[in-house]
């Protein structure tokens, strides 16, 4: 049975290789010409243009495109087995005759494809077919044709010509028996031929049904046992069968990759010598693993990793790698993605404003999930060259006019926040609350677009790559970097693509302080930075902001970025670095993040497909499940805009007729948006809306949605004819998309004079139903009767007809709510330019997005009508007054020039923010008669807001399903840090007195921020207080230390200026604030610090520093510690050698314990400068003689180390167990030394300073694997 699987999944893979066309596959790959090395090099200027130069597309798509640009005379030349060169193709001569039929064969005087008189002269002889066939071993077969070198160098001339004949003679010499070619099996064994003779035993065979007869039967399993019995006949595999295998094998290695030294994966099992360097050591951690890779790299290798199509390496069994993939609402099968195998669609979900409108937390990473499955099933699949996806995009829609705002969740930035962290969390493998990544290992890598302030694609001539965008740092500080933190700080994504505008003269790409100071540095981002595609070209050639393209390559990678996408770093790093404008160590900053998100997608463990989420596979592409999430998506999404007199929902049993027009009503293409993939289904809304009424007619209305012209007369002579109508209007991709902004916000064309008409005609009032990303000025269908019902479907994703279509005939209750603001179209005499959220009332400026915008408006942010009504109460508010000074007991409010009390939220400090919480409860009740889910969205306002402050600003908000009748109750958590602060002028977040109000619905709740607390009055005169005062004064500055311009410690309170900088705030990870505050020293501050008695920095608040302490056996009174003040002397020990000699590690570690109270309590009293103590002393007491033998803790290696272990936990606060540090905070720390076979001091003459002690090593590799 195994046999005849075998031989059945041979012949299937045959078929299949033909049907590939293993003819164009042979052609493309393995031509050989003087004129052209091969097909499509890329030295070709016209490769990019021609598709069957496009490996990504299929193979017959290829070969057709190719035989279609041929002339009839190069069509008959490529017709026999020397094919002629085509070179305006730039298509080589080919030759077809190659032999191989045990070896790589060449006959002298033959015009074949193979020939010895070069480097390589001859090739490996394997044994003659019949006798390879005897071993029955597929495995050796294929090891024979992968391997086939050498025929030629066993064969004598006339040797090889005997072979060319179908009777074949024996080679005795070489052990190889005479062969008959010739033998027949068309439908039975055959006497004819001379392979076979029926002179022996066996007589006779089947003879089975001619072949005509027996293909009527169109049964492929009787083919099969027809096959198998034949040659069960003969008592061996046929001829025919060592030919299949043979022709499997020629089809297979033509249709693999053509570089066969390009391992699968990294650090795979099948390629042992890379599988002892420590970056394929999985126990490592990730960072060493990387630093360990780039360090073996050439500089031509890393250069080549700088790019989004980085190469391969195949010394180091490192593949290609391919960084630009596309998952925006779905997986897009492009660049690092190919749906043309096994795989061919993923399920598209709604474009990303649609899904914002459903103000859902969970569902938005319900649906990042399923994307990052989707994505891990089509890599397992063979169908990806890389794991990275360049979404979600979460720049503010802040002008209605931008055709890329439908990629985005709409213009708040909370909202855009929120749905980051949720989209990143679900797309990586994460939970829902984030921090559950095992190991750190990702389904797929997230990257959040386009940072930063990216907003405008192409508007009058103002296009994105010359645009610098002024924004001031209070805009920046509330609205335009928030989502972005958030997708950092909270949602943890391994990616960011810096943008290609400028902003305030510097290109996002090129700037330190955006890219290193805060991304990394103040927001902790550990992850890999992008251009996006030719920014850094950009730079150069478009906005002249570099001299050189050197000039650029180094300024970017200097200011943060790790790989571009283009091939500008490719083609100008290495003169960057040999005109000395970049240094090698920030291209392995750079690689170190390239790699380190690689090896977390673990794709340098081996085989990703044995590892953490291998098993996911095509059955997890497309599933029902996945098919159902965008159904709900898109159902939760769609926004009822208007319904007079409850016109909607249509009632299905009872509609007789319907009238469909419009040209988005059968344009499926149009429901799902730009960035899209092929979808798992495909379903317009007519044809769903023909699922419901059976007589339904439609009319297009306009060819297009530009809708030039319109056949009005046909559209209303269709409405008059029906019952009711439904319009199905707006834009599609060729009105809004990347490089393609709005001058207007109407509909295009004729599209209103359509609508118009139709609706005076129609028996009932119309649906008008619009699928579009931006908004639109409908203001003529908001207020004319006769469109009764208003519908915004957004683009809805793969079902959205099936969606639109439930939601019109009320098998669903709408709740979506806009996520933007819809103006008049009297809004484009703003200039899409001007950055301004705030209004300027001097000017004219409306300001934008519901947030600042005062103007008259079409429809609000967060407006969605229902087929039933919710109502609203607040339950509970755990606050009614905040008062500043409550907030913080150390930080006081201050006032600004207005006399306002404020309080600068940097300097409470994020502890003191989360203790600040406070909930409020909102009652939320379905007054109506139909289930349905519903956003409740919480507004913050403030009474009197000061200029500046936006109207209200969205605060929390929450989805929630009620059932006809039922009420629920809405918890909201509420941190006055975010949620009562305002951006001030200089990008500061501030709290300031004065009355602020929850808002949820008409339902609203005053909150009282009070200024600070006023002293009470007393009979003290004012001189009493004065003279107080001075001499409070005049003690405090006794007390303090005489250099009054150093601060008593780092990023103290009292030195508030340096509190802002990263380095001082203690949420980040150490090593960036570490990172953070080195940047800022000069080279003399720096030098100062490499020495014990490091020197202060008083303009950064940092205060000198004593690295000596001692603390062998207890506290030392020296160097950085002094016995002068309140503490007079500290427990003295036992010395070492004694302690030693308890055996006790419990004892050793209480001892450590308490010698590192002692150490911290003379530091808290201001008798120490500096908390590192040198001690223990483990060098090994070797010889009786030494004299500091008396402060180790004896001879044995084991006990020094386990007297090490126990000290060192015990001084630096540490668990007796270990592990146990509070986020890493040392109580004090300990220094183990002589590091390393230090045990002379002075002996006859010689010292310590001189001796060379030669002490034996193990080998090398015993070192390395110890």
């Amino acid at each position: 049975m195994r046999n005849q699987n075998h031989t059945k999944s041979l012949i299937n893979l045959l078929i299949t290789c033909l049907n590939l066309g293993v003819l164009l596959t042979l052609f493309l790959s393995r031509a050989e010409s003087t004129q052209s090395p091969f097909a499509c090099d890329e030295s070709d200027p016209q490769t990019g243009s021609r598709h069957f130069c496009n490996a990504r597309l299929p193979v017959e798509d290829r070969a057709r495109d190719l035989v279609a640009r041929l002339t009839v005379d190069e069509k008959v030349s490529q017709l026999v087995n020397t094919a002629a060169a085509v070179p305006r193709l730039g298509v080589p001569a080919y030759q077809w005759w190659s032999e191989a039929l045990h070896g790589v064969a060449f006959i002298d005087g033959v015009p074949q494809g193979m020939r010895f008189n070069g480097a390589v002269r001859s090739a490996t002889s394997f044994p003659q077919v019949i006798l390879t066939a005897s071993s029955f071993d597929p495995q050796l077969w294929y090891r024979i044709g992968q391997r086939a070198q050498d025929l030629v160098s066993r064969l004598t001339l006339d040797e090889k010509a005997t072979q060319l004949v179908d009777s074949a003679a024996s080679v005795p010499r070489l052990g190889i028996p005479s062969y008959e070619w010739w033998s027949e099996a068309l439908h039975g064994v055959s006497r004819h031929g001379r392979g076979v003779h029926f002179a022996g035993a066996v007589r006779s065979a089947t003879s089975f049904p001619q072949v005509i007869l027996t293909a009527a039967a169109f049964d492929d399993n009787l083919w099969f046992r027809i096959a198998q019995s034949t040659t069960t006949n003969m008592n061996l595999f046929s001829l025919s069968l060592i030919s299949l295998l043979l022709l499997v094998l020629v089809c297979l290695t033509n249709l693999l990759p053509t570089e066969s030294t390009q391992p699968p994966f990294s650090c795979d099992s099948t390629n042992p010598p890379t599988r002892p360097y420590p970056f394929c050591q999985e126990a490592l951690a990730v960072p060493s693993r990387a630093r360990d890779l780039v360090s073996r790299l050439t500089l031509d290798e890393k250069i080549s990793q700088l790019v989004n199509s980085a190469a391969a390496v195949p010394r180091l069994g490192v593949p290609a790698y391919e960084w630009w993939s596309e998952a925006l609402h779905g997986v897009v099968g492009w660049s690092g993605v190919n749906m043309d195998g096994k795989i061919r669609s993923a399920t598209s979900f709604p474009q990303v404003i649609l899904t914002g409108a459903t103000f859902d937390v969970h569902l938005w990473y319900r649906i990042g999930q399923a994307i990052g499955r989707e994505a891990r099933g089509v890599y397992n699949e063979g169908q990806a060259t890389g794991m990275t996806f360049w979404a979600p995009n979460i720049n503010i829609f802040r002008d209605p006019r931008w055709g890329r705002g439908q990629e985005t969740p709409g213009e708040d930035p909370l909202v855009s926040g929120r749905y980051a962290v949720s989209y990143v969390r679900g797309i990586q493998g994460d939970s829902f609350k984030g921090g559950q990544l095992k190991d750190g290992h990702l389904q797929a890598s997230a990257c959040c677009k386009h940072f930063t302030a990216y907003d405008l694609d192409n508007w009058k001539g103002i296009d994105r790559f010359r645009f610098n965008a002024i924004v001031s740092k209070q805009d920046l500080a509330d609205t335009y970097q928030p989502p972005f933190r958030s997708c950092v700080e909270k949602g943890r994504a391994s990616g960011i693509m810096c943008a290609y505008n400028q902003v305030n003269g510097v290109p996002n790409c090129a700037d330190y302080d955006l890219l290193s100071k805060t991304a990394r540095g103040l927001w902790g981002f550990q992850g890999y930075i992008t251009s996006d595609c030719d920014a850094v070209q950009v730079i150069h050639d478009n906005q002249g902001y570099a001299k050189s393209p050197e000039d650029a390559v180094a300024d970017v990678l200097k200011a943060g970025m790790d790989i571009e996408c283009g091939s500008y770093l490719k083609n100008y790093t290495k003169s960057a670095v040999e005109q000395q404008k970049l240094l090698v160590s920030d291209i392995d900053r750079a690689l170190q993040n390239l790699f380190s998100v690689r090896m977390r997608l673990g794709l340098f463990n081996g085989n990703p497909t044995t590892l953490l989420f291998g098993n996911i596979t095509a059955n997890d592409v497309c599933t029902q499940d996945h098919q159902s999430l965008a159904l709900e998506a898109a159902r939760n999404g769609i926004v009822l805009l208007k319904n007079l007199d409850k016109l909607l929902p249509l009632q299905k049993a009872k509609t007789s007729s319907l009238a469909v027009i419009g040209p988005n009503a059968n344009a499926f293409e149009t429901l799902l948006g730009n960035y899209e993939g092929p979808p798992c289904k495909r379903t317009s809304a007519l044809q769903a809306f023909q699922e419901y009424v059976q007589n339904t007619v439609y009319h297009s209305g306009c060819d297009n949605v530009s809708c030039g012209s319109a056949d009005i007369g046909k559209a209303v002579e269709i409405a008059k004819g029906a019952e009711y109508v439904v319009l199905v209007m707006g834009l599609d991709q060729s009105q809004e998309r990347e490089y393609r902004d709005r001058d207007d916000l109407l509909l295009p064309g004729m599209q209103q004079s359509l609508i118009q008409n139709v609706a005076k005609v129609a028996k009932n009032p119309v649906v008008l139903v619009l699928f579009c990303g931006g908004p639109v000025d409908v203001t003529f269908a908001k207020e004319d009767p006769k469109i009764g019902s208003m519908v915004w479907a957004g683009y809805p994703g793969e079902a959205g007809g099936v969606a639109l279509a439930q939601i019109i005939f009320g098998d669903h209750n709408p709740g979506g709510k806009l996520p933007i603001t819809w103006y008049p179209n009297d809004f484009v005499k703003v200039p899409m330019t001007d950055m301004r959220m705030r209004p300027d009332q001097s000017s004219g400026y409306p300001g934008r997005t519901y947030r600042f915008y005062k103007g008259k408006k079409v429809f609000e942010f967060g407006h969605g009508l229902s087929y039933t009504t919710f109502t609203y109460n607040f339950v509970s508010v755990s606050q009614k007054k905040l008062h500043l000074n409550q907030l913080s007991t150390t930080t006081k409010a201050v006032q600004d020039s207005n006399s306002v009390h404020y309080l600068s939220v940097s300097d409470l400090g994020s502890e003191k923010c989360k203790k600040a919480k406070y909930s409020a409860v909102v009652g939320v009740k379905n007054e109506g008669e139909m289930d349905g889910r519903h956003p409740v969205l919480l507004f913050m306002g403030r009474e009197n807001a000061r200029k500046g402050s936006p109207v209200k600003q969205l605060v929390g908000f929450r989805s929630v399903r009620l059932k006809a009748g039922e009420r629920a109750e809405v918890e909201f958590e509420l941190n006055p840090c975010e949620h009562f602060s305002r951006a001030n002028e200089d990008g500061l977040m501030v709290i300031e007195e004065g009355n602020h109000y929850l808002l949820v619905g008409e339902e609203k709740y005053t909150i009282a921020v009070e200024p600070p607390l006023t002293l009470p009055s007393t009979t003290t005169t004012n001189m009493h207080l004065l003279s107080l005062s001075l001499i409070t004064l005049l003690c405090l500055t006794n007390l303090l230390p005489t250099e009054s311009t150093q601060p008593p410690f780092s990023c103290d309170s009292t030195n508030p200026s340096t509190r802002p900088y990263p380095f001082c705030q203690e949420a980040l990870p150490i090593p960036s604030r570490a990172c953070d505050l080195v940047s800022r020293l000069t080279l003399d501050e720096k030098v100062s610090q490499l020495v014990n008695s490091a020197a202060a920095v008083p303009r950064l608040g940092i205060p000198a520093y004593e690295w000596w302490s001692e603390a062998l056996h207890g506290v030392v009174g020296w160097s950085g510690v002094n016995m002068d003040g309140k503490i007079r002397s500290t427990t003295s020990f036992p010395q070492v050698i004694l302690t030693g000699a308890t055996f006790d590690d419990h004892l050793w570690y209480r001892i450590g314990q308490a010698i590192g109270r002692e150490a911290r309590g003379v530091y808290n009293e201001g008798q120490a400068t500096g908390m590192t103590f040198w001690a223990p002393n483990i060098n090994i007491f070797r010889d009786p003689r030494w004299g500091r033998g008396q402060e180790t803790p004896g001879e044995d290696p084991l006990v020094s180390g386990r007297y090490a272990v126990s000290y060192v936990r015990g001084i630096q606060g540490d668990s007796f167990e270990g592990g146990q540090l509070k986020d890493g905070h040392l109580q004090a720390s300990a220094c183990c030394k002589h590091f390393t076979a230090y045990d002379l001091d002075n002996w006859k003459g010689i010292d310590r300073f001189r001796f060379n002690a030669i002490v034996s090593l193990p080998p090398l590799s015993l070192s390395l694997s110890l």
